[in-house]
């Protein structure tokens, strides 16, 4: 006599959503600075940042000493040298005076700079690509 055995496999959803978790991730991961801040904050958002500074509260993704920290700690040697190649070492060490050489305090600064230059960039391109599409629809 044959015997036949019905067997049920189940595959955990836990595999699948770790794979997707781990891609999201790498994409995540492989964002520069730049980029970052550039999913962070569309074009109002950086012209508000523009005006107003972080400090005011429109850097709504970067208001804490904890954010700034993390996205420091993320991309530290693109936000120094970005600050550097643009403003000198110097800048730099200014900061870190002004902070009374806390860290917390002078890594908020200078990752708020960075936000602060990165929008301006932001705000001029986007200014600029209008202004250029304007001048062609009138030609």
């Amino acid at each position: 006599m044959l015997v036949t055995h019905k067997i049920r496999v189940r595959f955990p959803v836990a595999p699948l959503t770790l794979y997707v978790s781990f891609v999201h991730l790498l994409f995540v991961i492989m964002l520069t600075a730049f980029e970052q801040i550039k999913s962070d904050y569309d074009y109002e958002d950086a012209k508000e940042i523009v005006d107003h500074g972080c400090q005011s509260g429109v850097c709504f993704k970067h208001i804490y000493y904890a954010d700034t920290v993390e996205f420091f700690n993320k991309y530290p040697d693109e936000i120094t040298s970005y600050l550097v190649d643009n403003f000198g070492t110097d800048f730099l060490a200014n900061i870190f005076a002004d902070n009374n050489a806390v860290l917390d305090h002078y890594i908020n600064d200078v990752v708020w700079c960075y936000i602060e230059m990165i929008c301006s960039q932001i705000v001029d391109e986007y200014e600029s690509t209008t202004c250029e599409e304007l001048s062609l629809s009138y030609a």
